[in-house]
């Protein structure tokens, strides 16, 4: 898996390169714990989510009745991790 980031100012951009092997929700998390680590980011907004597994689909079915919510980055972690 191969993580770039492009920092240019205020901005940050990042692209995640998965090997066909490579579960792309371990890179996205991988992600969100650096962020969390350098830019101290601990809320998320969401306002989209089609996750599966227990939590995920919690989750799916809280994102269907609210357009926007807050998510902490543990809890996205976590979905992140579960099986599903």
């Amino acid at each position: 898996m191969t993580v770039i980031t492009y920092n240019i100012g205020q901005k940050l951009a990042v692209t995640l390169c998965c090997e066909a092997e490579e579960k792309q929700e371990l890179g996205v998390a991988k992600i969100l714990e650096y962020l969390e680590k350098k830019y101290l980011l601990k809320q998320w907004a969401i306002s989209d989510i089609e996750a599966t597994g227990s939590y995920g689909n919690c989750l799916t079915a809280r994102c269907n009745k609210q357009e926007i919510f807050q998510l902490s980055t543990s809890d996205l972690l976590e979905i992140m991790r579960e099986e599903g």
